[in-house]
């Protein structure tokens, strides 16, 4: 990966009602880019604080630690 700071579009999901939502119109941007030509990094926007890997591996850790437990105090 580059190291170099890029201009990161804002994600449309943020605002994007719930009929943009199930049809995923929110996303018709970087899909037509797409079709038209190889998307770059630029293209892409920014992924929402749920969606990163610091958030979802804290959750994991926190279930895999709740899930030794309990199987701890199953066993025993």
């Amino acid at each position: 990966m580059c190291s170099t700071k890029k201009k990161v579009q804002h994600n449309p999901i943020q605002k994007a009602n719930i009929i943009s939502k199930i049809f995923l119109w929110w996303m018709r941007d970087v899909l037509w880019t797409g079709h038209k030509r190889d998307l770059e990094q630029a293209d892409l926007y920014d992924v929402l604080e749920t969606d990163s890997s610091s958030y979802l591996g804290d959750i994991l850790e926190r279930q895999v630690v709740l899930n030794i437990s309990n199987s701890f105090l199953l066993s025993t």
